[in-house]
C-alpha cells in the first residue's frame, strides 16, 4: 500500500497467524564493523577462517563463498583498492569506516546501473547483482535531519570521494542524500548466534517497507546466510499493516518518543503511544 503520510508499507494480503515467515530478503549492500572484518565473511558474515584478500588485506571470504563467486565477492574488485587506501589513510574511525564502506559499495551499484563499470570486467551476474534504481526510491528524511548529521555526511562523501575511482564518484549532495537514505533505512547486523552484538549494518530492500510500531505484529533476524528475515508475532488480519518495532518497545514512552525523533525523525502515533493508559505498559501482543 501507499499514502502520503506513510509512504509505501506492506499491508496482509490473507489471514496470517503468529509464528509465520513472511520475508526472506537477501542485502543489496552490507559492512562489518571493523571489529568483525578480521574473523567473519563479508558476504554471509559467517565465521571463518579464511585468509584476507591478498590486495586490500582487510575483507574476508569465507571459501563457500569464493566457490560459489557470490556478487559480493566479485564486486569487491571494484572496491578493492579503494578499502585498501581507507585502512592504509589511518584517519577513519570504526563508525566511519564501515559507512565509507557501505557506501562505496552502493556507488559501485550506481557504476554499474550507469555502464561507468562493465559487468562482464568483474565477472558480475546482471541477473543477481542489486540495482541501484531500488536504493533512489527509498526515503531519506532529509529536510528534518539537523545540520550537524548532514555535516557529518557531507564529511564522510568527500573522504569517499578521494578513494573511488572517477567512475564511481558521486556530487557531495547526492552523496549526502544517499547517506539519508541509508541512515533512515539500513538494519543493524544482529549476530545469528544468538549474540545481541551489532556486527555492522546493512541494507535490505524489501525489509524497508515495515512501518514501525511500538506494539509491532512482527519481529526480525538475521539468519546464517546474512538474510533479514521477519516473522509474524500475532494474528494479522487481511488488510492490516505489518509493523516492527524501530526501537526497544519495552522502553517507556519518554525513552521511545525521543529515541525515535532522533533517529527516524517522526513522531510516533500508533495505538501504545496514542492512549495515555498504555503508553508505558511493558506487556506486548502475546
Amino acid at each position: 500500500a501507499e499514502d502520503d503520510t506513510l509512504g509505501r508499507y506492506y499491508i496482509a494480503a490473507s489471514d496470517l497467524p503468529a509464528g509465520m515467515s513472511v520475508l526472506s530478503a537477501s542485502p543489496h549492500a552490507l559492512a562489518l564493523s571493523d571489529s568483525f572484518l578480521e574473523s567473519h565473511c563479508s558476504s554471509c558474515c559467517k565465521p571463518t577462517l579464511a585468509a584476507p584478500c591478498p590486495d586490500c588485506e582487510k575483507l574476508r571470504f569465507c571459501d563457500a563463498c569464493q566457490t560459489s563467486e557470490t556478487v559480493a565477492v566479485s564486486l569487491h574488485a571494484a572496491e578493492c583498492q579503494g578499502i585498501k587506501h581507507l585502512f592504509t589513510a589511518g584517519k577513519f574511525t570504526v563508525e566511519e569506516s564501515r559507512t565509507v564502506r557501505l557506501l562505496m559499495r552502493l556507488l559501485v551499484l550506481r557504476a554499474l546501473d550507469s555502464g561507468a563499470l562493465d559487468e562482464e570486467e568483474l565477472g558480475v551476474d546482471a541477473d543477481l547483482r542489486p540495482s541501484f534504481t531500488d536504493v533512489e526510491q527509498l526515503c531519506n528524511n532529509l529536510d528534518a535531519m539537523p545540520e550537524s548529521l548532514l555535516q557529518s555526511f557531507a564529511n564522510i562523501v568527500k573522504q569517499t570521494r578521494s578513494l573511488v575511482g572517477s567512475e564511481c564518484r558521486i556530487s557531495i549532495q547526492e552523496g549526502v542524500e544517499l547517506l539519508a537514505r541509508v541512515y533512515c533505512n539500513a538494519h543493524e547486523l544482529i549476530n545469528p548466534d544468538g549474540a545481541d552484538v551489532d556486527m555492522g549494518f546493512g541494507l535490505f530492500m524489501e525489509g524497508c517497507l515495515f512501518n514501525h510500531s511500538c506494539n509491532p505484529n512482527c519481529t526480525w533476524c538475521l539468519d546464517g546466510d546474512a538474510n533479514l528475515v521477519v516473522r509474524s508475532i500475532a494474528r494479522i488480519s487481511t488488510g492490516d499493516a505489518l509493523t516492527l518495532a524501530y526501537c526497544d518497545p519495552y522502553e517507556r514512552l519518554s525513552e521511545r518518543g525521543p529515541q525515535l525523533q532522533r533517529c527516524f525523525f517522526f513522531e510516533c502515533k500508533c495505538e501504545r503511544c496514542s492512549d495515555p493508559d498504555r503508553s508505558d505498559e511493558r506487556k506486548l501482543r502475546a
